[in-house]
């Protein structure tokens, strides 16, 4: 029993024994860890930790004071000696750093780089510290100068250089003819460019020659575009064979309106903006037109024909349509669906876009024969072809009109009527246009679907009451 106490004796006294050995170890070690903390926090106190550069200047064991010191000489002497000499062709511009007040904003970086490694838990500290002997803090400082003298000295230069490009311009000489003005390249310096350059040249420090290349330029249109965009895209014509002088006269003086017109690029057309009311007192005569199924007359008759003749030219010319309406019954100087019937109400109007990138230029010419439109500018890259398709015929009325037989010429009485005239037929129809390119359709477009109203059959009645026996 005896022996069994002194082994359990030995085997606690070893145990005691590496218990006082870890802790003397652990002591030495937190002694060691505390030294090495304290080395790397002291080390850099009152100066800039290894690793830390501004300007390319290494400010390991520098205080804060030399480290501005060393900085500021840099910047004297990169700045001091600093000028720019700028030329193009036999015109030149000298100016220095010193003209700009120019200087290197340290200040805010040097603090900035003081400030590193000094803020936070001591491990946090600990571990920038030691970051920064395989990474080091590169920091640049911003140029300063007077931004007024640079600006002036960039506006100068422009004005001496700059040259603005002469785009050509169209003249309408007369029916169908133009002439086009030369066009010319403009010269411009990019002033942001040249300004960073300069400031580059700054921050590089000594003298530099610089040579100013400006940008070329280009006119909105040279003069071989506008030749190019001034070919005839369509030459239509409607036939006023069936008009009076006077329906003819109206047909001239609503065409007339865009003879030698010039339509923008984006710019929309409105017939009756432009065309405006049709009254005596603006020129337009009494002469035949539709209302509704019945043929009438009333000032402006054949404005009609204009717009349908000025539609038929803007279809073929490939431009975009933006407002139609047909007749409310067929034509005869056009086919179906490529009419385009207006009045001076607000109810019915012909509008369209030139949706090309060129000008485009109308002519007008009426005879006692035809009215003729054709429109100039850019040819399509693709060809244009229209149909028209008539897709019912012959359609009746189930209506009568009845006229008066005053005179008795042909009935007498109220209850006996005679067939007078057969009313014109209505019809639907549709029209297509088609883009084409190799002779293969690339684009096609429903232009419209109408439908024309059939006019009534006419019939004679008789004005006396029949009396007596009879």
């Amino acid at each position: 029993m005896a022996k069994k106490t002194r082994g359990h004796s030995r085997i606690v006294k070893q145990r005691i024994t590496l218990v006082k050995y870890a802790l003397v170890a652990i002591a030495v070690f937190a002694c060691v860890y505390y030294f090495q903390v304290q080395k790397d926090l002291n080390f850099g106190s009152d100066t800039f930790y290894k690793g830390t550069y501004v300007n390319n200047i290494a400010l390991e064991g520098m205080t804060f004071d030399e480290a501005y010191q060393a900085l500021e000489a840099q910047s004297e002497g990169l700045l001091g000696g600093t000028a720019f000499h700028l030329h193009y062709g036999d015109k030149q511009w000298t100016i220095s750093a010193a003209d700009l007040n120019a200087s290197l904003d340290f200040e805010e970086i040097l603090n900035q780089a003081w400030g590193y490694a000094r803020e936070g838990s001591v491990s946090m500290r600990r571990t920038q510290i030691r970051a920064l002997r395989t990474n080091p803090i590169v920091l640049a400082s911003s140029l300063k100068y007077d931004e007024d003298v640079l600006r002036a000295l960039i506006a100068d230069i422009k004005a001496e250089i700059d040259v603005p490009a002469v785009s050509a311009e169209v003249a309408v000489t007369g029916f169908e003819s133009f002439s086009v003005t030369r066009s010319s390249q403009g010269y411009e310096v990019d002033g942001e460019a040249l300004t960073d350059t300069l400031i580059a040249a700054m921050i590089a420090g000594g003298n530099h020659e610089i040579e100013i290349v400006p940008e070329i330029t280009e006119p909105e249109y040279s003069t071989e575009e506008l030749n190019k965009a001034l070919v005839n895209l369509s030459s239509k014509s409607t036939s006023l064979s069936e008009s009076g002088s006077k329906r003819t006269a109206n047909v001239k003086l609503a065409l007339s309106n865009f003879n030698g017109m010039c339509v923008q690029p984006g710019e929309m057309v409105d017939f009756n903006k432009i065309v405006g009311e049709r009254t005596p007192e603006r020129g337009y005569n009494d002469a035949v037109e539709y209302a509704g199924t019945s043929i009438t007359e009333g000032f402006g008759g054949g404005t009609c024909q204009a717009s349908s003749t000025l539609y038929v030219n803007v279809v073929y010319a490939g431009l975009q349509i933006d407002e139609r309406y047909p007749h409310s019954m067929t034509v005869s100087y056009t086919k179906p669906s490529l009419d385009a019937a207006v009045n001076d109400t607000g109810t019915k109007n012909l509008r369209f876009t030139n949706n090309t990138k060129y000008p485009i230029y109308i002519f007008t010419n009426v005879n006692s024969e035809r009215a003729y439109v054709s429109i100039w500018g850019k040819p399509s890259e693709y060809a244009i072809e229209i149909t028209s398709e008539i897709l019912e015929r012959n359609i009746k009325s189930t209506k009568i009109t009845y006229k008066q037989d005053k005179e008795g010429k042909y009935v007498w009485y109220t209850d006996e009527q005679l067939f007078a005239s057969a009313g014109k037929t209505g019809m639907r129809s549709q029209a297509w246009r088609y883009f084409k390119q190799g002779g293969e359709v690339v684009t096609e477009e429903r232009l419209s679907i109408d439908y024309y109203n059939a006019q009534p059959d006419e019939y004679w009645i008789g004005v006396h009451l029949r009396t007596g026996g009879e």
